[in-house]
C-alpha cells in the first residue's frame, strides 16, 4: 500500500501526545502515591501487630480482615484521601485533554493539504491551492464547530470515576490481606485506567481531525467542479466492531452528489478515514478545474 503522509502525520500526533501524556500521568501518580502512602502509614504499626496475632493464632483471619475494613476504609480521613487522590488524576486528565486539543488543528491542516494533493493527482487538475498551516486551520475550524470533538473534562464525573477506581483498589487490597506497601502500589492501576481512557480519546479525536481535513479538501474540490465518487472498503480488524451493514458495503462504489460533513460518533472509537482513489480521467494536467476522483472511506 502506498504511503499516506496525512495518515502518518495523524499517527505521529497520537504517539507524540501519548509520550507527553504518560509523563503527566506519572507526575499525577507520584502525587497520588504520596497522599495514599501518608494515609496508610498511620495504620502500618497497628496492622503489623494484628498480622502477628493472626500468625500466632490469637486472632482469626476473618476477624483480622473485618478489622482492616472497619479501620482503613471508613472515616473522614479516608474520604478526604479518596478526594485528594481523585483530584490528582482529574487534574492530569484536564492537562492531557488541553494538550490534545492543541494538536488537532495541525492534524486537520496536514490532511487538508494531503487530501487536496491526492484529488489534484487523481483528477489531473490544478486547483491553485495554497498550503494550510495549523493557525490557518484553527481559523477555519472556528467556523465549523461540528467538525471536531470537544475535549473538555467533566470535572465532577471524572473525579467521581477516579474516586471509585481508588476506592475499589483499596478495598481489593484490604480484602486480599495485602501488606500496606502492596496496597499503596495499587495506585498504578488507577494510572493505567486513566492512560487507557486518554489513549482512546486521542485516537478518536485525531482520527476525527484527520477525516475533517480530508473531507473539507474534497468539499472545496467539489465546489470548484471536480466530480467525486466514493468506495467503502470496511475496516475489519480486532479493534473494530462487526457491523453487518458496513461489511455489506465493502467494495461498493457510487457517485457523490454532495460531500457530507465528517461523520463523528458519540462515545465511540472512530476508525473511518477518507482517502481519494484514482478512477481514470481524460482531463489534461494543469487544465481547467474539471475532473473525476473517487473518495475512499477506509
Amino acid at each position: 500500500m502506498a504511503a499516506d503522509e496525512g495518515h502518518e502525520a495523524a499517527d505521529a500526533a497520537v504517539e507524540s501526545f501519548l509520550r507527553d501524556a504518560r509523563q503527566t500521568y506519572r507526575e499525577a501518580q507520584d502525587d497520588a502515591g504520596r497522599t495514599l502512602r501518608s494515609f496508610l502509614a498511620g495504620f502500618e504499626a497497628e496492622d503489623a501487630e494484628r498480622r502477628a496475632d493472626v500468625a500466632a493464632g490469637r486472632l482469626a483471619e476473618d476477624e483480622y480482615r473485618e478489622w482492616r475494613r472497619g479501620r482503613m476504609l471508613t472515616g473522614r480521613r479516608y474520604r478526604a484521601t479518596l478526594d485528594q487522590v481523585a483530584w490528582c488524576y482529574t487534574h492530569a486528565n484536564e492537562v492531557a485533554m488541553a494538550a490534545l486539543s492543541g494538536r488537532l488543528p495541525e492534524v486537520f491542516a496536514e490532511n487538508y493539504n494531503y487530501g487536496t494533493y491526492q484529488v489534484e493527482a487523481a483528477a489531473l487538475v490544478d486547483t491553485t491551492f495554497a498550503l494550510q498551516d495549523a493557525s490557518t486551520a484553527q481559523t477555519l475550524l472556528a467556523d465549523r464547530d461540528a467538525y471536531l470533538p470537544k475535549l473538555k473534562v467533566d470535572e465532577g464525573r471524572d473525579r467521581a470515576w477516579n474516586r471509585r477506581l481508588v476506592s475499589s483498589q483499596l478495598a481489593q487490597g484490604v480484602a486480599l490481606g495485602e501488606g500496606i506497601p502492596d496496597i499503596a502500589a495499587r495506585i498504578a492501576r488507577v494510572t493505567g485506567s486513566n492512560v487507557a481512557a486518554a489513549t482512546r480519546a486521542a485516537r478518536t479525536s485525531v482520527t476525527a481531525a484527520e477525516c475533517a481535513g480530508r473531507v473539507e479538501s474534497y468539499r472545496r474540490a467539489q465546489g470548484m467542479g471536480v466530480r467525486l465518487g466514493q468506495e467503502w472498503p470496511a475496516t475489519l480488524d480486532e479493534r473494530t466492531r462487526a457491523i453487518p451493514r458496513r461489511r455489506a458495503r465493502r467494495g461498493r462504489r457510487e457517485v457523490l452528489e454532495r460531500v457530507p460533513l465528517p461523520w463523528r460518533p458519540a462515545g465511540a472509537v472512530l476508525r473511518d478515514v477518507q482517502l481519494p482513489l484514482h478512477a481514470g480521467c481524460s482531463r489534461r494536467r494543469r487544465g481547467p478545474v474539471r475532473g473525476e476522483a473517487l473518495e475512499q472511506a477506509a
